[in-house]
């Protein structure tokens, strides 16, 4: 009676019956196809509509590929806003979406925290100034990454300009737009 033995695995062989290693050029097949299958998960995900950019991995990036002609500066200054205000509620304890990594455990001295509340308060004075309503739908987009519709489009702007105007990144009479 003959004994059960394992199947034979399935593949091309080399003479000696052993299986056929893949060669670099199959490999390097394989590696592209699977990197655009998940490319291709990727660029499925509803706020990408097939986008590549790395920008549409948030509300800020997805406002400004809309608004291709926006200055640079005002986006780094929403970034800055949004940094120390992510820096300061994790200072006091508030629930993140993101958790700050690294530090002694210790935290920030309360001198830092005072100073980038200040900070906070003069950043939001700055904008209210310039659009009341705006700093609303401002801080959706920039803090809770909340796509707002076109209607609040230039209100946003006006705060971006304010605060940039603010920090110093650019000339307080200068225009949003690139020229």
């Amino acid at each position: 009676m003959a004994t059960p033995k394992r199947k034979r695995k399935p593949g091309l062989r080399q003479p000696n019956g052993r299986l056929r290693l893949p060669s670099k050029t199959e490999r390097e097949d394989f590696a592209k196809r699977m990197e655009r299958v998940e490319m291709a998960t990727v660029l499925d995900q509803p706020h990408r509509r097939g986008n590549i950019d790395q920008g549409c991995e948030s509300a800020l990036g997805r406002f400004f590929l809309r608004h291709k002609r926006l200055r640079v500066e005002l986006k780094d200054a929403a970034e800055h806003y949004r940094e120390t205000k992510r820096r300061w509620r994790a200072a006091w304890g508030a629930p993140t979406l993101e958790r700050i990594e690294g530090g002694s455990g210790l935290g920030p001295s309360d001198a830092t925290v005072k100073k980038w509340e200040r900070d906070i308060m003069e950043m939001e004075h700055a904008m209210i100034r310039s659009s009341q309503y705006g700093v609303g739908p401002f801080q959706w987009l920039v803090l809770e990454s909340i796509d707002t519709t076109k209607d609040y489009d230039e209100v946003i702007i006006s705060c971006m300009m304010a605060l940039a105007a603010h920090l110093g990144r650019i000339d307080g009479k200068a225009h949003p737009f690139e020229r």
